[in-house]
């Protein structure tokens, strides 16, 4: 299969010179919004709106400055009280909030105080309860309050609306996030306490929203992008915010406003001493898998340039960052690019080692070269099944035999392997399951991760399953197990795929011959006994 080389569009230039963020066109097929689900049952009013795709103010530049000069903005990372944060600190892997960090940036460009409270490492060593987290909140005083979530903190995160309301009954509060984005006008009716939902990417929205609530006679019909009350039970949506095209445009993540040192990538990810943080160099992906969200980075992909890239580089390195993990969905979409990046580390001398996410049909031999030369360390392949009728049932349009062959090529070429695995996909039986653990001793890369399949709302997996779906909290759909799952498969019981989930560790992790090799490997690269010991010590079912 030939996977073609796909550069991101231009971004349109306006009449004052000026680049924008978002291209004024319509939007092409595969960026239009996602429908949001409103019960018939709930007699909820929503009226759709089409605010201008790029916003204008009403205010002198000077005038809008004066006016948001002074206001302070608190982004709230919610923690869920039933975390243990007693956890030694090298066992962590709490990593960086990168979406916050982008957010904060963009907003700090307006002139207005930017503070982050990301609650697992504000308690870190504390009693994680509700009283001690109201404290925290309590002492910053903000304007508006902006609260990440997933789906596996949305418990916590209303929590943490509610609690914000109560101490600050006058602040607005906002919310963003894939879970947000796909709930919509769900959320605002479950949690009215909250005041507008970002639908899509924040980097313009949550800026826009701030700069039209210091206009006279605010109007936030004309912010795109916003889902906001309007009276009970009435909700307004500005439509979906086009996605970001020219990421070059955004600045760097506001690295400065979060304590470093308290994060840590998986030991696996820490190549050498020194900080580590993850960092995204694309947006998107341009397959199709059925467990995907495509909600808020959308099924196109956009690329940041190599020199915007390598510009990053080099300013975390500036902090003492040693390791980076590259969290795009898919990082060698272009190859061309990819090596683009090397030749640029390479010719600025940068003293990182870093890891990313592929596919084995997006890679060749060259680049995989070029990537260890360029201080590429470990490369994680999504494999997830060793079955191909399961293959063809999550649109993975993978080839078993280019799997065998690129993970063996990666590995000669002296860059560490790890690959994706799932189980418990729809119809997915025990032996089905057995077929990817045979596979995993086989291909026998360097490491390997097990998640349980988990649908999410906004991919075609969820569309397939809502009607069979069993749960009571949002936090039981944790692809790496929960005390109740929200699904599995006809003819395996939770007990089973778990009991399946731990034998795939345990049968993978304990073969002498993968203890010996990680001993060796330790002997040549003496860090490398730590990274192991950390890795093998946090992951409690192979004790």
């Amino acid at each position: 299969m030939t996977i073609p080389i796909i550069e991101h569009p231009i971004p349109p230039t306006r009449s004052n010179g000026r680049s924008d963020l978002f291209l004024a066109a319509e939007e092409p097929e595969e960026y239009k919004a996602p429908e949001f689900q409103i019960k018939e049952n709930n007699h909820i009013r929503v009226t759709r709106v089409e605010a201008p795709a790029i916003y204008e103010s009403r205010l002198s530049s000077e005038e809008e400055k004066s006016r948001l000069a002074g206001k302070k903005v608190l982004l709230i990372l919610p923690i869920d009280f039933s975390v243990n944060t007693a956890l030694p600190k090298g066992l962590k892997h709490h990593i960086p909030p990168l979406g916050v960090l982008y957010i904060a940036s963009c907003m700090r460009e307006l002139g207005v105080s930017v503070k982050i409270l990301d609650m697992q490492v504000e308690m870190e060593g504390k009693v994680a309860n509700e009283e001690n987290v109201k404290i925290i909140i309590q002492n910053e005083k903000p304007d508006y309050v902006g609260v990440g979530a997933t789906i596996i903190n949305w418990d916590a995160a209303i929590a943490t609306i509610k609690m914000s309301k109560e101490l600050f009954p006058n602040v607005k509060i906002f919310v963003g996030g894939p879970h947000i984005t796909a709930l919509g006008t769900d959320a605002l009716d479950l949690v009215p306490q909250i005041d507008f939902v970002i639908n899509g990417e924040g980097e313009e929205v949550a800026p826009n929203m701030l700069r039209e609530a210091v206009q006279d006679n605010p109007d936030f019909s004309r912010v795109r992008g916003l889902i906001y009350k309007t009276s009970e039970r009435a909700y307004t949506v500005t439509g979906y915010n086009m996605f970001l095209r020219d990421l070059n445009k955004i600045p760097f993540p506001a690295w400065d406003l979060v304590k470093l040192d308290h994060y840590a990538l998986s030991p696996l990810m820490q190549f050498q001493p020194g900080r580590s943080v993850n960092m995204i160099s694309s947006r998107g992906c341009v397959f199709s898998c059925i467990f995907c969200d495509h909600g808020v980075r959308g099924s196109g992909w956009r690329a940041r340039s190599p020199e915007n890239v390598v510009g990053e580089f080099k300013y975390l390195h500036s902090l003492g960052v040693r390791n980076v993990w590259l969290v795009d969905d898919l990082f060698t979409v272009s190859r061309q690019r990819v090596q683009e990046i090397c030749d640029l580390l390479l010719k600025e001398k940068i003293n990182m080692n870093w890891s990313c996410q592929a596919r084995v049909d997006c890679i060749d031999e060259p680049t995989l070269i070029k990537m260890k030369e360029a201080g590429c360390r470990l490369i994680s392949y999504g494999v997830e099944s060793g079955n191909e009728r399961v293959l063809k049932l999550i649109k993975k349009r993978l080839n078993l035999d280019k799997v065998r062959e690129i993970i063996a090529l990666t590995n000669k070429v002296g860059i560490e392997t790890r690959c994706f695995f799932m189980m418990g996909f729809p119809s997915e039986t025990k032996e089905e399951i057995e077929d990817t653990l045979r596979l995993a001793l086989e291909l026998n890369p360097t490491f390997i991760t097990y998640s349980i399949a988990t649908p999410l709302p906004n991919t075609e997996m969820w569309d397939m399953l809502k009607d069979q779906l069993s749960y009571e909290k949002w936090s039981q759909f944790n692809s790496f197990g929960a005390d109740k799952l929200a699904y599995t498969p006809d003819g395996i019981s939770q007990k089973d795929l778990m009991v399946l989930w731990k034998k795939a560790h345990r049968q993978f992790l304990l073969r002498p011959s993968w203890l010996m090799g990680r001993m060796v490997d330790g002997i040549k690269h003496p860090y490398n006994f730590v990274r192991y010991y950390k890795a093998s010590s946090a992951m409690k079912l192979v004790a």
